[in-house]
């Protein structure tokens, strides 16, 4: 299942992006930090969003231990198959801990550059049923 997403920019341009949903990638399919960032975006609800923007950027490490660990796991960043970490090794940039941060920052930055990445907030009552 795909969803289509149109954003307006900071200066109203629009663009329509075609993003399938985390379902539909397939396990042999790695994803690279730009793919992954905007998967995040597009799957992230609105005070999660708005919570990452408003962080300052030397605040974002902070984020290791939840989002950067769902970002490990999530995506097979840990895997050694995967193209764009090396599984584990101890190497700079392309640990897993390492790249994830990386995907971090640019969701933080993309949030930074154009506010209307972020849903509408809505004055209805989050109700769990």
């Amino acid at each position: 299942m795909s969803n289509t997403i149109i954003l307006k920019d900071n200066n109203g341009d629009v663009s329509e992006y075609e993003r399938s949903l985390l379902d539909d990638i397939k396990p042999e399919q790695y994803l690279n930090a730009e793919e992954i960032s905007d998967h995040v975006i597009c799957i992230s609800d609105t005070i999660n969003l708005r919570y990452i923007k408003k962080m300052k950027s030397d605040d974002l490490i902070s984020l290791h231990m939840s989002l950067g660990l769902w970002i490990r796991n999530e995506f097979g960043l840990w895997n050694d198959e995967c193209p764009w970490t090396n599984g584990g090794q101890a190497d700079d940039k392309k640990h897993p801990d390492n790249y994830s941060f990386k995907i971090i920052e640019q969701i933080w930055d993309k949030l930074q550059k154009n506010s209307n990445l972020l849903p509408p907030a809505t004055s209805e009552p989050f109700v769990v049923q």
